[in-house]
């Protein structure tokens, strides 16, 4: 990738370094009409709630279009960003394509630009003659990356987990706005309370803390160099009904201490007792676990090593807390209302703790 926009200190230093690289797809089957939006990607799994994607270059080719007559010179297609919108004035609507392709055709453009904050891609057609069919595909290659605020801060807040980390856990079919996120919340808090911060999450839906482990010696957590505060909320499925490893997660929560703390001695690292769940049997095993880290963490002696009881963040029977894709007997996502309860607790704890 060339021809970085540098409206950042070290915009194009978290690109390189913490991008992960990701081809967006669009494909549309059908009539074109003109001024119709035909298809959009903005709320893609694979980009994420909290995430920007920088968009490098992009690839647009029409087939199956056999036209007649006047527009036998070819179909005008427009591909359109539209950013995240939150009922004020401040988004916008920006165009990263438009030309006119003849059946057949391939066109590839350079478009270095970060689409932030949940932006949706729209596929346009134009001056198409009526029912005529054509197929229309559409590849961006880019990267994507946490889009914190305050993205030049100088002090990185580095957040590992799960999919309740990556708020995959959430329906990727909707707007929403970032600053309701708890990971993102939590590094608004500190950016108020004057710590310069930026946010970085590492998280994959699905894992155990012996998938972070081995995250963390192949590198993934090395990305964003030094951290100034450290969160780890690995352990939801390591509670999962009979897959409890309760030794793994202890050696896994030291193994990621130790780590942070070679990596930057003076840090702050918060060790997130895991959320509530519905499930009395993982609620059970969830208990386990809460214990031995709450015991590891005390038995540290650290001043800079904490560890944050997450368990009465909500009511854990309270389905109004949790994502509405959860199944009814096994419910580990928190929805908005969860994530807000959630940041409420991390927020208290910073400032018990003096972190703030």
């Amino acid at each position: 990738m060339a021809n970085f926009p540098v409206f950042s200190k070290n915009f194009m230093d978290i690109i390189n370094r913490e991008g992960r690289p990701l081809i967006l797809s669009l494909n549309y089957s059908g009539v074109p009409v003109s001024s119709t939006t035909l298809t959009s990607i903005g709320t893609d799994s694979d980009i994420g709630y909290g995430n920007g994607f920088y968009c490098s270059s992009l690839q647009v080719s029409l087939s199956g279009w056999y036209p007649t007559g006047s527009t036998f010179g070819g179909l005008t297609i427009q591909v359109r960003v539209d950013e995240y919108d939150d009922g004020d004035s401040f988004n916008g609507i920006f165009q990263i394509f438009r030309n006119k392709l003849v059946n057949g055709q391939t066109v590839s453009v350079d478009v270095n630009t970060y689409m932030r904050d949940f932006s949706t891609v729209k596929i346009f057609a134009a001056d198409n003659q009526s029912g005529i069919p054509a197929k229309i595909d559409v590849n961006l290659v880019g990267v994507k990356i946490t889009d914190s605020a305050n993205i030049d801060g100088n002090n990185v807040v580095m957040w590992v987990g799960d999919s309740i980390t990556k708020i995959s856990g959430i329906p990727q079919s909707s707007d929403i706005p970032k600053y309701l996120l708890h990971t993102h919340a939590t590094n608004d808090f500190l950016i108020q309370n004057g710590k310069d911060t930026r946010l970085t999450v590492v998280a994959e839906g699905g894992t155990t803390s012996t998938d972070g482990e081995s995250a963390r010696k192949r590198g993934w957590f090395d990305y964003a160099g030094k951290a100034s505060y450290y969160f780890y909320a690995f352990g939801m499925n390591d509670a999962s009904t009979g897959a409890i490893q309760f030794s793994a997660y202890s050696g896994n929560v030291s193994s990621f201490v130790d780590w942070a703390q070679v990596k930057n001695p003076s840090s702050k690292v918060i060790i997130l007792g895991i959320n509530p769940c519905s499930n009395d049997s993982r609620n059970t095993n969830a208990n386990i676990l809460r214990t031995s880290a709450s015991n590891y963490v005390t038995s540290l002696g650290n001043p800079n090593v904490f560890y944050c009881d997450m368990s009465n963040a909500f009511d854990r029977t309270n389905v109004g807390y949790y994502s509405s894709s959860d199944s009814a007997g096994d419910r580990v996502h928190p929805n908005l209302s969860g994530m807000t309860a959630m940041t409420e607790v991390i927020k208290t704890f910073l400032q018990t703790n003096n972190i703030v």
